[in-house]
């Protein structure tokens, strides 16, 4: 819980490096959070939509309350391999274009394309999310699992150019 409760209260920091732990525990809290809402949900009556399609109204407000915090620990995760915050920004461009395309039915194979690049980038991004950190300091800051690590000059020139 203590991991869940480091990421809220770093709920916009998009700069810094985050561990692997620390996103890991973010979702797996996430996740049970979230079903534990649609439960009730379910119980007070509270879903909005139709048989196929509905949402919980305590699952979407928390929904939306944890949106900054989720894109803030994702970029500080990617900066720990020292991959750039706005990978994150062309998988929701993707995502989004997906979901605009699927909506429009633009031919079937169109479909089938973007899901088969979407499942593709989702599997880059798990990947990357599960990837051992960069040892030491990098670009983006030191390294969250030795305290004493400290940028370099020379990574301090870097960021000055």
């Amino acid at each position: 819980m203590e991991w869940y409760l480091k990421v809220i209260k770093n709920y916009a920091t998009f700069s810094g490096r985050a561990r692997r732990k620390e996103f890991w525990m973010f979702v797996l809290f996430n996740i049970i959070i979230s079903m534990i809402l649609g439960i009730i949900d379910t119980v007070l009556g509270l879903q909005v939509g139709d048989e196929i399609n509905h949402n919980g109204v305590l699952g979407s407000i928390y929904n939306l309350f944890v949106l900054i915090p989720t894109i803030a620990v994702s970029v500080r995760r990617l900066h720990d391999i020292n991959k750039p915050g706005t990978l994150l920004i062309a998988y929701y461009a993707a995502l989004i274009l997906a979901g605009i395309i699927m909506f429009l039915s633009i031919g079937s194979i169109v479909v089938v394309l973007m899901g088969i690049v979407i499942l593709g980038f989702s599997i880059y991004m798990i990947v990357l999310y599960a990837k051992k950190g960069d040892v030491g300091a990098n670009q983006y800051g030191p390294d969250p699992k030795d305290p004493n690590s400290k940028m370099s000059n020379d990574d301090l020139l870097d960021d000055t150019l």
